[in-house]
């Protein structure tokens, strides 16, 4: 997974035998599925990583194919729609940053460009901004790109 956090560059990669991207499609007992994915960048260190989480809720998993888009901001994880929050740990003293708050994310966007069911492999973009309410720093995460990230599927 790659992105620019704020025009810098994010970037996840695998730490020895572990992943630093998951993905997970979970389809609920109404048919509907929550896709989610997670991104770690520990080019500052292991104690100090930065994150990307989004999450894509659908009314169909039979009907989920490419070019699915997902570009409203889902109240809750119960309508169509797509959630995503930024975090970046500063280090002990100064803490975490970022922004999760479902009030706090102005926009989204997140496109599946290509998924294998039968490898359960996903490829796609995303794009989101959100604000921390707490120290009112705007977050604009651009560029975003996942390719081939394995998932699980959990029904």
């Amino acid at each position: 997974m790659t992105a620019q956090v704020n025009g810098e560059a994010f970037e996840s990669y695998i730490i020895g035998d572990g992943e630093s991207v998951s993905a997970s499609i979970n389809i609920v007992s109404t048919g509907g599925y929550l896709g989610a994915i997670s991104g770690f960048d520990f080019t500052i260190g292991l104690k100090r990583p930065k994150a990307i989480i989004f999450y894509f809720i659908g009314d169909d998993y039979k009907t989920l194919g490419n070019g699915e888009i997902y570009d409203t901001i889902t109240p809750d994880f119960l309508s169509r729609g797509a959630y995503a929050w930024y975090t970046q740990n500063n280090g002990e003293e100064e803490g975490n940053e970022g922004f999760g708050d479902n009030k706090e994310l102005e926009e989204v966007y997140v496109k599946i460009t290509s998924i294998d069911k039968e490898k359960k492999l996903l490829s796609g973009e995303f794009n989101y901004k959100g604000t921390s309410s707490v120290t009112g720093k705007k977050y604009a995460i651009t560029n975003g790109v996942f390719s081939d990230v394995t998932f699980e599927l959990e029904e």
